[in-house]
């Protein structure tokens, strides 16, 4: 199956590497992107991972970085679109600038504990 990735700010290739160090910025408050954005990021790198079976390693008992990669992503996307409902109407969402929407800290640190071994 053919994904269309969403448009992002970021430029940066769809690997752990990059997800760890947006996950980074984004904890320590660096981040020169909205929370959408990076949200944005993450659901591409859940498709383009998705599309590439060649991350997935043979052996079900290893769990490879390029798993937690897209463990991570999945959960910060599945988790931004239940954030919105959770916190906003139907009638806030339409008039809603997404940029403007920030990430409970609370999961970004548990993130970014998970993605650094911490």
């Amino acid at each position: 199956m053919i994904y269309k990735l969403s448009d992002t700010s970021i430029e940066l290739p769809y690997s752990i590497e990059s997800l760890k160090r947006l996950l980074n910025e984004v904890y320590d408050k660096e981040n020169t992107y909205s929370h959408y954005e990076f949200v944005k990021w993450c659901d591409n790198l859940t498709m383009v991972f998705d599309e590439d079976d060649s991350y997935i390693d043979g052996n079900l008992k290893e769990f490879t970085e390029n798993d937690l990669a897209f463990k991570i992503a999945r959960d910060i996307e599945c988790n931004w679109d239940l954030h919105l409902g959770e916190e906003y109407s139907v009638d806030e969402l339409k008039k809603l600038n997404l940029a403007q929407v920030n990430l409970p800290e609370k999961w970004i640190r548990n993130w970014f504990k998970e993605i650094n071994g911490l």
